[in-house]
């Protein structure tokens, strides 16, 4: 269950950040997307119905930050969320490396959604100058996953319920 008013207050923090020091840290195209690292930490943690509106809020602050089509966030974010949450029941995700992995893979298919759609819908551009673009901010944004994750972790954005092996 995600908590609702942290949602707000981390997707804030996360807006602004975003909007106003992120691109400070940017090389080329090594940049970070600290809003879709939150929609991949929701879809990792939070239950899949939980994921999939904070997805929907995340896409929705994302669109709000650049300055493109209201929509197209979200529309990327929760489809993304939504097989992400389904295929975390089916791994075992004892080590960070898995989540890493799996992080790299959903920023991944964000920028490549993000580059087809730009190449589709605007005119002018190579889908061969956009792509760098995705796989930079695939590295970058899950090299710094770890340290977001367990900054969302601290603020308790996802209640942590016990299992039955907990309570035995």
């Amino acid at each position: 269950m995600i908590r609702k008013g942290r949602l707000a207050l981390c997707v804030a923090v996360l807006f602004l950040l975003q909007v106003t020091v992120a691109h400070r840290f940017a090389h080329g195209a090594l940049r970070a997307d600290l809003l879709s690292l939150a929609a991949a930490f929701l879809a990792l943690e939070a239950d899949f119905e939980g994921a999939l509106w904070g997805a929907f809020v995340l896409g929705f602050a994302r669109d709000l930050g650049s300055c493109g089509r209201l929509g197209a966030g979200a529309l990327t974010l929760v489809p993304l969320s939504a097989a992400l949450a389904l295929l975390k029941d089916r791994l075992v995700r004892e080590s960070a490396w898995t989540d890493l992995a799996l992080t790299f893979t959903y920023v991944m298919a964000c920028g490549l959604a993000g580059a087809v759609g730009a190449w589709a819908f605007t005119t002018g551009g190579r889908l061969s100058e956009l792509l760098p673009g995705a796989f930079g901010q695939a590295v970058f944004s899950a090299a710094l996953s770890p340290l977001l994750f367990a900054a969302l972790t601290a603020v308790g954005l996802v209640e942590t319920t016990s299992g039955s092996l907990d309570a035995v």
